[in-house]
């Protein structure tokens, strides 16, 4: 799993939510899209991509496009995992292909809540071509 998220403390909240969920070995974290891109590139294929949409640089938006558009990447699912609730952004982000956009909880359960669904669907559940 990619996670791509420049916030530090969204990314401790991700963190241990996924510790919680028995995810955290399996977690790759990235600062910004054009790192994740370079981590792929390099050769790391998750089977899970889940990134913020405003993040400086390309941000989330820009990742979506460019992996959507190309076939190295475009079967990866993509989470788009957010602050902002508005119709735009949501609109903008399934546009690019997002296979799903989850708006972040208030809470650190909440947080909890939503590793525990990545791990039980796309990661137990979802199946990828190899």
């Amino acid at each position: 799993m990619l996670v791509v998220e420049d916030d530090p403390l969204d990314q401790f909240l991700i963190r241990v939510a996924l510790e919680k969920a028995g995810l955290d070995e399996i977690a790759i974290f990235s600062s910004d899209a054009e790192s994740a891109i370079k981590v792929l590139d390099e050769g790391y294929r998750p089977d899970l991509i889940i990134t913020d949409l405003r993040m400086p640089g390309m941000g989330g938006i820009g990742l979506l496009s460019m992996l959507k558009n190309d076939d190295r990447y475009r079967s990866i699912p993509a989470v788009v995992f957010s602050t902002s609730s508005e119709n735009e952004d949501i609109v903008s982000a399934y546009q690019r292909f997002a296979n799903s956009y989850i708006v972040k909880p208030h809470s650190a359960s909440g947080y909890e809540r939503f590793a525990m669904r990545l791990r039980d669907y796309w990661l137990e559940e979802n199946r990828l071509p190899n």
